[in-house]
């Protein structure tokens, strides 16, 4: 047992000025707004693609699986995004530039989604290969028309 606490101590003393520098460059990345939006939006992109890709399921048509997605994304990611990725107030203001924002990415997925099936393209292969494009635009959106100097 002594050998054992000796060990630890050991492996905690080796390691501990490590750990701490790890923990505090994690810190330091998480006050950047644009590190932030990566992980909100990875955090809503499996949100909003899960639920995609569920509704795909049902027989319904493709523009009510991507309305039905992107209404339940937007209610997820509006409080993420705004709150904590740019930590600005969220109010009305916001919540209508948000749901602009989203309206015009909505528009642009459809469109893209229409050409991939009509290609004959997997509606999951699209759906996953949008998610790039989609998220920098979003990004730029919220950045400079939704959360304005947030």
């Amino acid at each position: 047992m002594d050998l054992w606490l000796l060990e630890r101590n050991f492996l905690h003393t080796l390691l501990e000025p490590k750990l701490s520098a790890v923990r505090t460059r994690s810190l330091r990345y998480l006050k950047n707004p644009r590190v932030r939006f990566v992980l909100a939006g990875g955090v809503n992109t499996l949100f909003g693609w899960g639920l995609f890709l569920v509704l795909l399921q049902f027989p319904f048509p493709l523009w009510l699986v991507l309305a039905l997605a992107n209404v339940g994304a937007i209610l997820f990611n509006f409080h993420s995004i705004g709150r904590w990725a740019f930590r600005a107030k969220v109010g009305l203001g916001q919540g209508i530039r948000f749901l602009f924002a989203y309206l015009l990415l909505y528009v642009l997925n459809l469109a893209a989604l229409h050409w991939a099936k009509d290609a004959g393209i997997s509606l999951v292969l699209a759906s996953g290969a949008l998610i790039p494009p989609m998220a920098l635009l979003s990004y730029a959106l919220n950045r400079l028309f939704v959360f304005r100097g947030g």
